[in-house]
């Protein structure tokens, strides 16, 4: 219709109908909880020629504990009740290994003590004295019979790990400066050690041997860390001494089967990385099946003081890149110095865990104090903050060298 003034009548304004809308459900899981632990702190009364909480080695156990070793000598236990000492040495801890419930440690003070759970809490076992110099490294058999101990004195050792006793005479080579010691898994009598001379030897503790059963050689920057395959030891992984310039910093995995006392490094060596990392390599370990992404017995973690976690797949001789949020520590520049994995680590935990019933795997440790845990799938499970007063001199200068 028109109005009298020739305009057309517009229909009013209806607002078109309109669906309620639906949120679409969210498909991601929540984030894990990562559980905060507590530092355990030596106490007052003990004395040591060290202070400060740098944590310098790291072990993880089927019970769901984490081991630490302290620079200010402290052996500690993380686990899903709390924090608890389990002893002290004189001088700075080194390194801590771990088997059912026994707990080695070696020191600065030129001993390495193994420790016994009993209930609640620990006690020590034996003690291992005999050493000229600083003990750099230790190693538990898997049955706990037989210690293991390497030190700057050119000695390597095995003791009796029941009556403390040294089972056979000192393998003594000159200037074989011990920088890491293993047991090769699948074996209670070889035993790998790296030293400064630039070499890896591969002792038989059946013998008392004056010269090792294999060698590896090649290096150009000594080893610092290592680790060996599991279950069957065929395969030993070093990580190298390095600088900030990236010079060293190398990474490789030897295959122990095509190596005698006289092989060269062009038949045995099986991969090497040196484009990696940028300064030591202070951590390696092999995973272990149930940890993504190891689908085989040749995936290997590394860890470094230039503040990274690495994950290598040896058969395909490169670098696996986590998912995001995997392998990852909520603090700045970590120089990290020490990594371990579970010692069963083709089986689940057996008792209580840290983290609401995830398995802790894979634990690395830093100068600064801190301490992580992560689960089977590379994620954060557990974590010790590091501690305020050694943050800031621990990313600017790092680990001292064990020299004395």
């Amino acid at each position: 219709k028109k109005h009298a003034m020739g305009q057309t009548k517009s229909k009013p304004y209806r607002r078109p109908s309109q669906k309620k809308r639906t949120a679409a459900p969210d498909t991601h899981p929540p984030p894990p909880t990562v559980t905060t632990l507590t530092r355990c702190r030596r106490p007052e009364a003990a004395t040591s020629t060290v202070e400060g909480s740098s944590l310098m080695g790291v072990a993880v156990t089927t019970r769901g504990a984490l081991i630490t070793a302290g620079i200010d000598g402290t052996v500690a236990t993380y686990d899903a009740d709390g924090s608890t000492l389990i002893g002290a040495h004189a001088a700075a801890c080194n390194r801590v290994r771990a088997a059912a419930d026994l707990v080695l440690s070696c020191s600065r003070d030129r001993t390495a003590r193994l420790w016994r759970r009993h209930e609640a809490s620990f006690v020590e076992a034996a003690r291992f004295e005999g050493h000229a110099l600083n003990v750099v490294d230790c190693a538990l058999s898997a049955d706990g019979r037989s210690v293991a101990t390497g030190s700057r004195d050119y000695a390597v050792r095995v003791w009796d790990a029941v009556s403390g006793q040294q089972k056979l005479a000192t393998s003594r080579i000159p200037r074989n400066v011990v920088t890491c010691l293993a047991w090769i898994p699948g074996s209670t009598a070889l035993l790998a050690q790296g030293s400064e001379d630039l070499t890896l030897r591969v002792w038989d503790a059946r013998d008392a041997q004056t010269r090792p059963a294999q060698v590896f050689a090649g290096y150009t920057y000594f080893p610092v860390s290592l680790g060996a395959s599991s279950p069957d030891g065929h395969l030993l992984a070093t990580g190298s001494k390095g600088f900030a310039a990236g010079q060293g910093c190398e990474v490789r995995v030897w295959d122990r089967r095509k190596a005698t006392e006289a092989a060269s490094s062009q038949h045995t060596l099986l991969f090497q990385s040196s484009s990696g990392h940028s300064q030591d390599v202070t951590g390696c370990v092999f995973l272990g099946h149930n940890v993504a992404p190891a689908e085989t017995s040749s995936v290997l973690a590394t860890c470094s003081k230039d503040g990274t976690l690495k994950v290598w797949d040896v058969d395909r001789g490169a670098e696996v890149v986590p998912s995001p949020g995997l392998l990852a520590v909520p603090h700045p520049a970590p120089v990290f110095t020490d990594l371990g994995v579970l010692d069963a680590p083709d089986a689940p935990p057996q008792d209580a865990q840290i983290a609401g019933g995830r398995p802790v795997v894979l634990a690395a440790t830093t100068f600064q104090g801190g301490l992580y845990g992560f689960d089977d799938r590379l994620a954060l499970a557990a974590v010790l903050p590091p501690d305020d007063e050694d943050e800031a001199v621990g990313a600017s200068w790092g680990p001292p060298s064990p020299r004395s």
